[in-house]
């Protein structure tokens, strides 16, 4: 029988458990009030400040705690209590991951830029979507309007997430490597070790 059925029914098993299914449905909206706070955060900066200059600055600890959080969704995939792919739940939320640690938090200079604003207001309705679906899903039935937004907007406004990290993000790898380099200079312990003690500062 092949994997991918085995891991199927694996995860239908344990997703009939009624502990990890009240698990599942603490994680997913937890996730939800989190980029729901997140987009109030977003519009409240822009009414107030009229720009998006200094709006990662605002909202970096809430936006770094809630996709940080979502590496959790691979161990899920892995342990087959949702019936999503692995290696495409690693992919999707590693990618995600790396731009945001290994490039918007690591290099102060892009944090200004406007890119940053594009492909946060596109993760956070993306989000808000994906976990509100999944909530109802896990009780058992989904607003028509919500399933509407999953299979529209949401497919709309992914790749647009994707696509403005990606764009910014490989031009900037160079950039990234020379901190990193710089510190580890600057930092026997990092050299030796290989772990990044604190943010790089580039002037």
């Amino acid at each position: 029988m092949p994997a991918s059925i085995d891991h199927r029914k694996q995860a239908k098993s344990l997703g009939d458990s009624a502990v990890v299914k009240g698990y599942l449905i603490a994680y997913n909206v937890s996730q939800m009030l989190g980029w729901i706070i997140l987009m109030f955060m977003i519009v409240c900066h822009i009414y107030r400040e009229g720009n998006v200059t200094l709006l990662y600055k605002e909202v970096e600890q809430v936006l770094l705690i809630f996709q940080t959080a979502a590496v959790l969704e691979i161990v899920h995939s892995s342990l087959g209590l949702v019936k999503s792919n692995p290696i495409l739940t690693t992919f999707q939320v590693f990618s995600r991951v790396f731009l945001l640690w290994g490039v918007v938090w690591s290099v102060p200079q892009v944090q200004t830029e406007v890119y940053v604003f594009y492909f946060l207001i596109a993760w956070t309705i993306t989000e808000i979507i994906r976990y509100s679906f999944y909530f109802f899903s896990l009780l058992g039935g989904v607003p028509y309007t919500l399933k509407w937004c999953r299979y529209t907007l949401f497919i709309a406004l992914y790749p647009v997430g994707v696509m403005e990290g990606g764009k910014r993000a490989v031009p900037l790898l160079p950039v990234v490597f020379e901190a990193k380099e710089q510190h580890e200079k600057n930092d026997p312990f990092t050299a030796i070790f290989g772990m990044t003690a604190q943010k790089p500062v580039l002037e």
